[in-house]
């Protein structure tokens, strides 16, 4: 995979599988500022550059936690050759921001994993899940106007790993606030599924944030959006935004990077 509805075929392959236990694949390219925002992003198959690794249950809050890192770094001429060093884990606020994290990671536009069918590759077809889908098949499928195919589809599936992950976790209150509002965003665009652009594949009951985003509240769509979607979706992004500005200073607190510190000049001042 190159994206989250992108396949590579006809050029050279660097990595073309992943761990057995494997839920999805981080792209992770070098360790400084300035590769973190093209070279750094989560897919639901094997990246084909063959950079980062594959996302276990072992290490999925880790590598959740080192995406946010990542993501919530704002790059400038400054600090773009900064290196991530292991951050300060015994800080009291790093277990809270731990679990912050990874729902805020949930949401961030480079989390390109996805639930594809049909896909071909060397005589194979392959039906990917998305584990990264937050949402219960039991509580989708009470979704007032989810399509019929998609209804009997929540009736067999199994829960996909993150939404059993989220089970008896303690977020603070702006970050469930985020993960309400998402999850609201999916039940009231249940019944414009059927008209949204094929390419996204949304009559997949697991599809992911990148296919909910931009096949359902993308600026293109085909469909009348209802003014209810509209302000739900006003709502998520300005407490998306206030989430992010909260948790990145945390990321030179918890010492992810290092504080950019001012030097006076030979006046003494900064």
């Amino acid at each position: 995979m190159n994206g989250a509805l992108g396949f590579v075929f006809n050029r050279k392959v660097r990595l073309e599988r992943m761990s057995p236990d494997a839920i999805g694949h981080m792209r992770s390219t070098s360790n400084d500022v300035q590769n973190s925002v093209g070279a750094v992003y989560i897919l639901s198959g094997p990246d084909s550059h063959g950079d980062g690794w594959s996302i276990t249950p072992k290490n999925f809050e880790r590598s959740m936690i080192c995406f946010a890192a990542r993501k919530l770094v704002r790059p400038t001429w400054l600090n773009h050759q900064d290196q991530f060093d292991q951050p300060d884990e015994a800080h009291l606020t790093y277990k809270q921001f731990a679990l912050d994290a990874v729902v805020w990671s949930l949401f961030n536009g480079k989390n390109q994993t996805s639930s594809v069918h049909g896909v071909k590759y060397k005589d194979v077809v392959y039906d990917i899940d998305n584990h990264f889908f937050w949402i219960k098949p039991e509580t989708m499928s009470k979704f007032r106007g989810l399509p019929h195919p998609i209804f009997n589809q929540c009736g067999r599936a199994k829960p996909r790993f993150v939404s059993e992950w989220l089970d008896g976790k303690k977020f603070s209150p702006d970050v469930e606030e985020l993960l309400g509002l998402g999850t609201k965003l999916v039940e009231l665009s249940a019944d414009r599924r059927p008209h949204a652009d094929p390419r996204y594949q949304l009559d997949r009951w697991d599809a992911g944030w990148y296919q909910i985003r931009n096949g359902l509240y993308g600026k293109d769509v085909k469909f009348k959006v209802p003014q209810a979607m509209t302000d739900v979706w006003v709502e998520f992004e300005a407490r998306r935004e206030a989430v992010t500005e909260r948790l990145r200073p945390l990321i030179y607190e918890l010492a992810f990077l290092p504080k950019e510190d001012l030097l006076p000049n030979e006046e003494g001042r900064l």
